[in-house]
């Protein structure tokens, strides 16, 4: 598990409000592609959650389509009270958030620099047996970008092997990112180097990871050891 020393705080848990009758049908209806979340009203919202959470308390199967337009709403929002909330009742009824789910709540999270609250959200994810997607690794990575943490980053490529995932463009360049604040260049080098020649060599790198590796060397003040050659 990766080390999470901090909790959430100053987030109490809340009584919900009663479900409302009011048909949210074009909610269960949209597709996350073509959905745009900017249209929904605060009323709209507030009726969607209310079926959610009659979906959670009385049917105790919420629907996956259902769960994900309303937290993806949550995440567009950055209402972080209400995803606690709606992680708060998963919990209570003994429902498992799938793996989009905790990514969004993740990245909720980092928006609010709860880094620490992210990674607990993670590690008890892997306790309770999810199956990690590579976009979770890619949100759990961003939230070691700022920090020049290089264990966790570590860390993190450990349990990728463990779930056979390899990482991609964009986690190698946050790594890279991380290397370059934690001093470490030639690991950055390294990652750099693995990306651009392993099995992604046949893809287009973007742009973005070059720039990365150029902010490491002249963070760094290295600029002898072939990173760009």
């Amino acid at each position: 598990m990766i080390r999470s020393r901090g909790v959430l705080r100053g987030i109490s848990r809340s009584l919900l409000s009663r479900p409302s009758s009011v048909s949210v049908e074009r909610f269960q209806r949209a597709s996350l592609a073509t959905f745009k979340y900017e249209e929904a009203t605060d009323e709209e919202f507030e009726r969607l959650r209310n079926k959610v959470e009659d979906e959670i308390l009385h049917h105790r199967k919420p629907g996956r389509g259902l769960l994900r337009s309303f937290m993806s709403i949550i995440l567009r929002r950055k209402k972080l009270k209400q995803g606690i909330q709606l992680l708060e009742l998963m919990k209570a009824e003994n429902i498992q958030p799938h793996g989009e789910i905790i990514r969004m709540m993740i990245t909720l999270l980092a928006h609010f620099d709860e880094r620490e609250a992210a990674l607990r959200m993670y590690n008890s994810y892997l306790r309770s047996g999810g199956m990690p997607s590579i976009q979770i690794f890619e949100a759990v990575a961003k939230l070691f970008q700022p920090t020049g943490d290089i264990f966790g980053i570590e860390q993190i490529t450990e349990h990728m092997k463990q779930f056979n995932i390899h990482p991609n463009y964009k986690i190698a360049q946050y790594f890279i990112d991380t290397c370059g604040l934690g001093g470490a260049p030639r690991k950055a080098e390294m990652i750099f180097h693995s990306i651009m020649t392993g099995s992604r060599k046949k893809l287009d790198p973007p742009l973005s990871i070059f720039h990365s590796m150029l902010r490491v060397y002249l963070r760094t003040g290295e600029d002898s050891f072939g990173g760009l050659k």
